[in-house]
C-alpha cells in the first residue's frame, strides 16, 4: 500500500505534489495537537476527580481550608483552580451577604472560563482541518482530472501514458485529504465530548461551592 502511494506521488504533477506536501504538514501539526490535548485533558479529568473526592469528603467547616498535601498535582484541574479562586474571595468576605455572593459567583464563572481556555485552545484547528482538508484534496482531484482531459485533447489519444499522471494526481490528493481529515474529526468530537462532561462537572461544583459559601456567610453574619 505504501509503495503504491509513493508510486502515485511520483507520477502526479507539481500541483498534486504541492497539495500532498501541504496536507502532510497539516497532518503533522494535527497529530501534535491531538497528542498534546489527549494528555492535557486526561490530566485535567484525573486531577478533578481526585480533588472532588477530597472536597466532598470534607466537613462544611473545613471545606474552604482544605489541607492538600501537594497542590501541584491538582494544578491541571479546572475545578481546583475555581476552588482556589473562590476560597480567596470567601476568606475575604464583607458584610453584605447578597453582594458578596453575587461577586463570588461572578468570580467563579470567570475562573471557569479562564480554566477551560487553555484546554480548548487549538481544538478549532482540528475542526478546521476536518472541514478544509477534504476540499484541499478535492482541489487536487479536479486539477488532475482537468489535466487528463487536457492531455487527451492535445494528443488525441487516451493511452495509459497520457492519462496516468492526471489520474495519479487526482487519486493521491483525494486519499491524502481524507487521511488527514478523518483523524482530526474523530479527535475533535472526542475532545469536545470529554470537555463538555468536565464543564458540566465544573458548573455543578460552582453550585456546590456557592451553597457552602452562603452557609458560611450566614454563620459569619450571625456571630
Amino acid at each position: 500500500m505504501g509503495s503504491n502511494l509513493i508510486l502515485l506521488f511520483q507520477h502526479s504533477g507539481w500541483i498534486g505534489r504541492i497539495i500532498v506536501l501541504l496536507l502532510f504538514t497539516i497532518s503533522v501539526v494535527s497529530w501534535t495537537v491531538i497528542i498534546i490535548k489527549f494528555g492535557a485533558i486526561r490530566k485535567a479529568e484525573r486531577a478533578s476527580k481526585q480533588f472532588l473526592r477530597i472536597f466532598r469528603n470534607s466537613s462544611s467547616e473545613n471545606v474552604f481550608n482544605l489541607s492538600i498535601k501537594s497542590a501541584e498535582e491538582y494544578k491541571f484541574s479546572p475545578i481546583f483552580r475555581v476552588y482556589k479562586r473562590g476560597c480567596e474571595e470567601v476568606n475575604s468576605i464583607g458584610e453584605s451577604i447578597v453582594s458578596d455572593l453575587k461577586y463570588i459567583e461572578k468570580t467563579l464563572l470567570s475562573s471557569v472560563s479562564n480554566s477551560f481556555f487553555s484546554l480548548e485552545k487549538f481544538l478549532g484547528f482540528l475542526a478546521t482541518t476536518a472541514g478544509v482538508c477534504p476540499f484541499i484534496g478535492l482541489l487536487g482531484t479536479v486539477w488532475g482530472i482537468l489535466n487528463v482531459f487536457l492531455q487527451v485533447s492535445l494528443q488525441g489519444s487516451a493511452s495509459i501514458g497520457t492519462v496516468a499522471p492526471g489520474v495519479a494526481e487526482a487519486l493521491i490528493t483525494t486519499v491524502a485529504g481524507l487521511v488527514v481529515a478523518i483523524p482530526a474529526l474523530i479527535a475533535y468530537n472526542f475532545f469536545s465530548n470529554r470537555l463538555r462532561v468536565l464543564s458540566i462537572e465544573t458548573d455543578n461544583f460552582v453550585g456546590e461551592f456557592l451553597s457552602l459559601a452562603e452557609r458560611k456567610l450566614v454563620r459569619t453574619q450571625n456571630l
